[in-house]
């Protein structure tokens, strides 16, 4: 075929097309009402579907884009706060606190969990998994605590041994005014033991892991509530829960510091005013020193 062939051909293929589309506008234009509309969705449907792939396509690479540059600098959980509160004026606050967020830099603050141990309720089984698994995922930093359940959570090796965070300085200006949680070490082997015998696996290393499976499994099998052997089970939980003390017996570690008496915290209004509230530093957290920033700001630390 000639150059000038292949030209021709060409030419003619341009022209059946642009005959088609004239055609196919006056056969769109003779259609009115539902008929257009079917003739449109059947011709173009495959072209829709391809259009909404390739815009799913795109807000899930953005999403992915987006949580990769995202930066979380401190992720607090404030357990059991006020139902109506809201972690935004604290965000802002302790923005400002640390000298404002940087582009893709940002804070987080749940006040989802309702944690009430003691209490064989489906909720309170919700809300233990929910916390769980945010410490064994590694994405949890701080805990605020009323002190009806620090004593639950440490057992459970969540908490971080503070005597080697805290400054000599804090250590003595917190003990003090009575503000430090000591409580003896989490019995870890034997937790990991328990854990594995629950999930029905044995952790081979012996560490200390707070497993969501242990949780689930609890959940699925729950205790009926209401029923003796509920009761029983709460009693067990409070019995077992190993006390905190504002001064230390012997062995005795810090765990948390009490935060609900500086002022700042009752500003939000997370928790009632009689209600002690310890700060505690998640055992896995990446930011420890922004954690303990946090602590300083709660304290009221060069709070304007």
């Amino acid at each position: 075929m000639t150059d000038e062939e292949k030209k021709l051909e060409r030419q003619q293929e341009k022209e059946e097309q642009r005959e088609k589309r004239r055609q196919e506008r006056q056969k769109i234009a003779s259609l009115h009402g539902k008929k257009r509309l079917q003739y449109l969705w059947d011709y173009y449907k495959v072209w829709l579907v391809f259009l909404a792939i390739a815009i799913v396509a795109v807000n899930i690479a953005v999403t992915i884009v987006r949580g990769l540059m995202t930066k979380t600098l401190l992720q607090v959980s404030a357990l059991s706060a006020d139902y109506n509160a809201t972690g935004d004026q604290m965000q802002e606050d302790f923005s400002s606190y640390i000298g404002g967020l940087k582009k893709h830099e940002e804070l987080s603050f749940d006040l989802s969990i309702d944690l009430h141990p003691g209490e064989v309720t489906q909720a309170e089984q919700v809300a233990d998994v929910k916390l769980q698994v945010q410490v064994s995922s590694g994405t949890l930093d701080v805990v605020l605590v009323p002190d009806y359940a620090f004593s639950y959570i440490q057992q459970r090796g969540m908490l971080m041994n503070l005597d080697d965070v805290l400054s000599p300085e804090e250590i003595e200006t917190y003990g003090k005014a009575g503000d430090l949680a000591y409580a003896s070490a989490p019995d870890l082997q034997a937790l990991s033991e328990q854990d594995a015998s629950e999930a029905g696996t044995l952790d081979p290393e012996g560490e200390s892991t707070v497993r969501a499976v242990t949780a689930l499994s609890s959940l699925q099998n729950q205790t009926e509530p209401g029923t003796e052997a509920a009761e029983a089970e709460a009693k067990t939980v409070t019995e077992t829960a190993a006390e905190i003390h504002s001064s230390p017996f012997e062995g005795e570690q810090i765990y948390g510091v009490r935060v609900d008496d500086s002022g700042i915290l009752s500003d939000y209004a997370w928790y009632p005013t009689d209600q002690k509230v310890y700060f505690g530093i998640v055992s896995n957290t990446r930011h420890e020193d922004m954690a303990l920033t946090y602590l300083h700001y709660l304290k009221g630390a060069g709070n304007k």
